[in-house]
């Protein structure tokens, strides 16, 4: 790979309107009346662009659940465009709506679904208002449920800070979740334009002439790989350009490519912010810091985001292959437990009708060295990344010949020390170098939920608890042990 995907650094440093006036808003091909606008600094704007991935054709359809397809689709067209610093934006923390994604960019910050009652957001109409701008019905049931969540979350905050507010260009006809996080704390977006697809990019460039932040929903498909190259192509200087693919339906967790351009350091690298640490990868809630800190515009403290920043080296591929990884970790993680039992129920039972009681009490004591060993072992197949079959049968066979080697040769009580200094001693180092396997690790966090994206999670800091404790109740047996031989 030509980046490490996980930083190094990090020990050292989320009624309708008259039907007369829709149709009209919905066909228009060019931007309404403009509401009036306060002008930002010279040169300081920026644009957030949504771009949704293509309609399933019928050849498809059986596969248009498969969150891999829009996600590669999207990283493609990003990477087409060589200029663009590109990531993987963690898209929510814990259980995944489309439309908490908006919210939380909106808001820059970010709780898990459960915190909220009711768990999903609020259906939203975007409408058109008076003097060429929009709102968004069902805006108050946002903000009450917001209120009601065990943080402090402002939904509008990002356009409510940006003085004039921000401008949307959607198209008619289409969903246009975007236009939330061009929605200030009332729900209103101060200047709306919507309609075709061949129009929005001029339609977002005539609205950031009057604007400091444009917010546009892409046309999916080929369309939205043309309009993406015309946004890069006429984009200004002073300009920071930020296209995310659009947040997909369904409830899985989403890591969406992201691309960027404006920001300092290395153009055509790659992301990471402080929220992460990660090295390819940023969240959510760090649009918000990031346009901000470009506008020139104090960020609020009730943005917990931090801005995005562009280091050296870009690798779509790499990017592809942690989130394979990242999608797997979940699903494999209680089968490798149930493997390695089920086959240790097998080894006892084998061992008792091969040698008897000897077999049994051998089997009893690779078992539980088979389950200390395979934190380790769970560490090499992350770095390995292995099919799902290979992975099971792999961190099985390597524990149960790891816990029978370390029987043969260190012998009992120390025998269990073995296996918990090695894997203390392997989590440690991995630690130190920015968690690159912990996070690819059936044990590790997962980034992919959004709600670390290094360090130890709560799965791996119990194991790790008991590895301790087993290595040094096993060392002050065998201490006592010798003392009494002594």
């Amino acid at each position: 790979m030509g980046v490490m995907l996980v930083r190094p650094r990090f020990a050292a440093r989320l009624l309708a309107p008259v039907a007369a006036c829709t149709a009209l808003a919905l066909l228009a091909p060019a931007a309404p009346a403009q509401a009036p606008a306060v002008t930002a600094p010279a040169q300081a704007r920026a644009l957030v662009a949504f771009l949704p991935s293509p309609a399933p054709t019928t050849a498809v359809a059986a596969d248009a659940e498969d969150p891999s397809i829009a996600f590669d689709w999207a990283l493609d067209a990003l990477d087409a465009e060589r200029r663009m610093t590109l990531g993987l934006t963690s898209a929510a923390q814990g259980t995944y709506a489309r439309e908490q994604v908006y919210l939380d960019i909106s808001q820059g910050t970010r709780v898990s679904l459960n915190s909220y009652d009711p768990k999903e957001p609020p259906p939203l109409r975007l409408l058109p208002a008076p003097g060429g701008a929009g709102r968004l019905a069902g805006w108050p049931a946002v903000r009450a449920r917001a209120t009601d969540a065990p943080a402090d979350l402002q939904p509008g905050l990002l356009a409510e800070t940006v003085p004039g507010g921000a401008g949307y260009a959607g198209i008619g006809g289409r969903p246009n979740g975007g236009a939330i996080v061009a929605a200030d704390r009332t729900g209103r977006v101060a200047e709306l334009s919507l309609g075709s697809s061949g129009t929005v990019v001029r339609r977002a460039r005539a609205q950031l002439a009057r604007r400091a932040l444009v917010v546009a929903s892409l046309p999916p498909g080929a369309a939205g790989r043309a309009a993406l190259a015309e946004l890069v192509a006429q984009r200004p200087a002073g300009e920071l350009l930020v296209v995310m693919q659009a947040p997909p339906p369904g409830d899985d967790a989403q890591l969406l490519p992201t691309g960027v351009l404006g920001l300092a350091g290395a153009g055509g690298g790659h992301l990471t912010s402080s929220t992460t640490h990660t090295d390819g990868v940023v969240a959510a809630i760090d649009v918000a810091p990031t346009v901000l800190e470009h506008l020139g515009v104090t960020v609020p403290g009730a943005v917990k985001g931090q801005p995005m920043t562009a280091e050296p080296g870009r690798d779509a591929a790499g990017l592809r292959s942690l989130t394979e990884r990242l999608r797997v970790v979940l699903p494999r993680r209680l089968p490798a437990l149930w493997t390695l039992i089920g086959s240790w129920v097998a080894l006892l039972l084998a061992a008792m009708l091969v040698a008897d009681r000897r077999g049994e009490r051998w089997a009893f004591r690779v078992g539980p060295l088979a389950v200390f060993w395979l934190p380790s072992v769970l560490l090499l197949t992350a770095a390995l990344a292995p099919s799902r079959t290979a992975e099971l049968l792999l961190a099985t066979g390597l524990a149960l010949l790891a816990g029978a080697l370390t029987d043969r040769l260190a012998g009992w009580p120390r025998a269990p020390m073995v296996p918990a200094l090695v894997g203390l001693a392997a989590y440690a180092i991995d630690l130190a170098s920015g968690s690159p396997l912990i996070i690819r690790s059936l044990l590790g966090p997962n980034p992919l939920f959004g709600a670390r994206f290094y360090g130890i999670g709560n799965e791996l800091e119990a194991t790790l608890a008991a590895l301790l404790l087993v290595g040094v109740g096993t060392l002050l047996a065998g201490r006592g042990r010798s003392r009494a031989a002594v």
